[in-house]
């Protein structure tokens, strides 16, 4: 059977003993304490969690997004527990967990790419987007691209990238400042999001 990645939440995580909202907010955590790690502090750097973005296609929720000298990182968190299976180009993935149960859903990396659009049409073309997807339980695809990482090896990916566009602090602080107008509304662009995900869901 095949889900979409709004239903998704909801039938993975009823394989542990807390809710949906409970476990990605925990998976979402776990990074965020990464990104207030030492060794971020001694680097000019913004970091946003929960951002909520609208376009034409609708409103879009990044997890985070990550600003340094070397780039603009949206990452797309995963708390997923089980044996995952996937390809960079296949639409859907596949996490097996239990005796031979399993569920699809959506590629976490053309989630991002939607996310990275919806950035891409607010904030410009200019800068050097890098989508990043985390595995919080480090239970990433075998075979998997670069950007695909397991918890574990968030702070060094983020600190050995190298981009051929490097931020100015006048870049860096103006990313900043259009992240912080958009999310003045966060309220009403989370309840939105959240009619949206449940239109989706029972259409």
């Amino acid at each position: 059977m095949i889900y979409n990645r709004y239903m998704l939440r909801g039938l993975l995580y009823n394989l542990s003993d807390n809710s949906p909202e409970e476990d990605g907010s925990f998976g979402e955590t776990m990074v965020d304490s990464i990104l207030k790690l030492k060794a971020f502090s001694e680097i000019e750097h913004y970091s946003f969690k929960d951002v909520y973005i609208e376009d034409y296609r609708g409103v879009h929720q990044i997890d985070h997004v990550f600003i340094l000298p070397n780039g603009v990182f949206v990452i797309e968190t995963k708390a997923i527990k089980g044996r995952i299976r996937g390809t960079e180009s296949g639409y859907f993935w596949t996490v097996y967990y239990g005796k031979g149960n399993k569920v699809d859903f959506v590629n976490p990396l053309f989630q991002n790419k939607s996310h990275i659009e919806a950035l891409t049409n607010t904030l410009g073309v200019m800068y050097d987007y890098q989508s990043l997807v985390v595995f919080t339980n480090n239970n990433k695809p075998k075979d998997c691209p670069p950007n695909v990482i397991g918890y574990n090896e968030l702070k060094r990916y983020l600190l050995d990238y190298k981009s051929d566009k490097t931020l100015t602090s006048a870049d860096m602080a103006y990313i900043k400042g259009v992240i912080e107008d958009i999310n003045k509304d966060k309220k009403v662009l989370k309840q939105k999001h959240k009619e949206q995900i449940k239109n989706r869901k029972y259409k």
